[in-house]
C-alpha cells in the first residue's frame, strides 16, 4: 500500500474541510491500472480508466472485500425484444466488481448497481502538471 503525501499547495475554496493529497505521477498508471493508497488511515482504491482517474473506498459494503483487486468493467444493460432478452454493455459507466462476491459499483459515483443503499464513498481526483492528487 502506498502512503499518499499531503500537498502544501492551496487549491480551491479554503473554507472547505477537505485536503488534497499527492498520489502518484500520471505516467506511472496506464489504463486499467489500480493503486491502493493509505490516506490518514483511510484505505482508498485508485483506478485509471481510459480518460479519467477514480478514487473509491477500498472496502466493499457487502463484506469488506478489497475493491482494489476487483475487475474494472462496464455494467450490462438488458432489454427485452419480442422474443428474447438482449444484453449490452454501457460503455459510458465504468464499474468495479468486488473480487469476493461480485458486487458492482460505479467508479464515478460509488453507487451500487442494484440497491443504492450500499453505495461506496468516492473522492475527487485532480490531475495537475502530470501528477495525480486525491481530495479527501
Amino acid at each position: 500500500m502506498t502512503d499518499a503525501s499531503t500537498d502544501d499547495t492551496e487549491r480551491g475554496d479554503s473554507s472547505s474541510e477537505s485536503t488534497v493529497y499527492h498520489v502518484t505521477s500520471v505516467d506511472d498508471m496506464e489504463e486499467g491500472d489500480r493503486l491502493l493508497v493509505d490516506i490518514d488511515g483511510q484505505s482508498l482504491a485508485i483506478f485509471r480508466g481510459s480518460e479519467e482517474f477514480y478514487a473509491i473506498s477500498n472496502y466493499c459494503q457487502h463484506q469488506g472485500g478489497p475493491m482494489c483487486k476487483g475487475r474494472m468493467l462496464n455494467p450490462l444493460d438488458s432489454t427485452k425484444s419480442k422474443d428474447a432478452w438482449e444484453l449490452s454493455q454501457d460503455s459510458d459507466v465504468p464499474t468495479v466488481a468486488c473480487p469476493w462476491h461480485g458486487w458492482e459499483y460505479e467508479l464515478e459515483t460509488g453507487e451500487h448497481v442494484a440497491p443504492t443503499k450500499y453505495n461506496l464513498p468516492t473522492y475527487d481526483t485532480i490531475v495537475e502538471d502530470g501528477e495525480l492528487y486525491v481530495e479527501v
